[in-house]
């Protein structure tokens, strides 16, 4: 038998429960591998211990984000109507259109000039040689915005006097909160599973409970680190995205990730990827050979869903590392060292000394840093 194979042997032979750890295992250990090296007499080990005082991720990181809820215990309900253009009813904020003049003047007399009740009022005020057809009424809601600048005035006709107005606020409001333009074009809608525990997800997504889960619950915002991330990834998902084939648990196996581009692009899909980046690559690398459209709304809109896909994607990201931190998945990577005081047939290992570092969020995480650390990345499990 070679020395490598003594050597294998005796690695698959050492559990953690036959040595006596500097600092107790994680019951995680059950179902994550322990990472083990010789060196001649030498033995080390690495292995995951629970900390118990692991900061919350959002409150500690930068690139995260914050999380915004509407909960009627927690005090960020004037951040999350704000990230999201409402006003402090949880209604749409028409007084953020106000900012966006030229917009709701084009909507206001687009509305009027088809609306019913407008054109009863300008029939009824009509002069005796008007035409009544959709010229006339067109210029007349022309010529009552200019008259008034779409604001009411005293003892003078304005467009709050016509009840339709209230309607073309709310569907101006949200061509321009889904444009972006008031509100934080950023913001990612989220729920939230509460039965014994908080789990988030973005809307429409992960455990959809109808007793205990809370649709639209919060908003997640991302920070300046974040926002920049975004506008760099919107760029590449204008033109397609990334995706999975939804395994992840350990009996399923690892997830894979592919990209496709837009039907417009013609729907290439890539081959499947064992990393995230290995598919953001590639379609990084297709990118940047198409174009953009050159018609501005047809650009543009595909900017913002590029855009939202970014968001998205990034929040996702965050709502793993807030959940893993809210179900207690923190741990700190522990590498402790024997020597064998026995013999090859019979080792006896007596501690030595250890080196540990504190903070990690999710074992997978964990786990593939203890392997850099140790400069062993293909470690089976033991």
């Amino acid at each position: 038998m070679t020395t490598q194979m003594m050597t294998n042997d005796i690695l698959e032979s050492v559990s953690l429960s036959d040595l006596e750890l500097p600092i107790p295992a994680s019951p995680m250990m059950e179902y994550q591998e322990t990472v083990k090296k010789m060196n001649g007499n030498t033995l080390t080990v690495g292995y995951l211990a629970d900390d118990m005082d692991c900061m919350n991720p959002l409150e500690d990181s930068c690139g995260l984000g914050a999380i915004y809820s509407s909960h009627r215990h927690l005090s960020s309900h004037q951040e999350m109507q704000e990230a999201l253009g409402l006003d402090d009813g949880w209604s749409p904020d028409h007084g953020l259109i106000d900012d966006h003049p030229e917009s709701l003047r084009a909507a206001w007399i687009e509305a009027a000039k088809k609306h019913i009740e407008f054109q009863v009022w300008a029939d009824e005020t009509a002069g005796p040689t008007a035409r009544l057809n959709d010229a006339y009424y067109k210029y007349r809601a022309t010529k009552l915005w200019r008259e008034t600048d779409g604001e009411s005035i005293y003892n003078e006709h304005c467009i709050d006097d016509f009840d339709f107005t209230d309607d073309v606020r709310d569907e101006l409001w949200a061509e321009l909160r889904s444009a972006g333009k008031i509100g934080n074009p950023n913001a990612v809608i989220l729920d939230c599973y509460d039965h014994g525990g908080q789990v988030w997800s973005l809307a429409g997504h992960g455990m959809q409970c109808r007793w205990d889960t809370s649709s639209g619950a919060g908003v997640w915002v991302p920070d300046d680190v974040a926002e920049e991330e975004i506008k760099s990834r919107a760029l590449i998902y204008a033109f397609g995205l990334i995706q999975d084939n939804g395994s992840w648990t350990r009996s399923s196996g690892k997830k894979q990730f592919y990209a496709v581009l837009n039907d417009l692009y013609g729907g290439e899909k890539s081959p499947h990827f064992k990393q995230w980046h290995e598919a953001y690559e590639w379609l990084k690398l297709k990118t940047s050979k198409l174009k953009l459209p050159r018609r501005k709304s047809d650009k543009e809109a595909l900017l913002a869903i590029g855009r939202r896909r970014a968001a998205g994607e990034i929040a996702e990201g965050v709502l793993e590392t807030y959940n893993d931190w809210l179900r207690g998945a923190t741990f700190g990577i522990v590498m402790a060292t024997f020597n064998n005081v026995g013999t090859k047939d019979d080792p006896d290992w007596q501690f030595v000394e250890s080196d540990d570092c504190w903070g990690f969020i999710g074992d997978e995480w964990a786990v593939d840093y203890l392997k850099s650390e140790m400069g062993l990345t293909n470690q089976q499990a033991a």
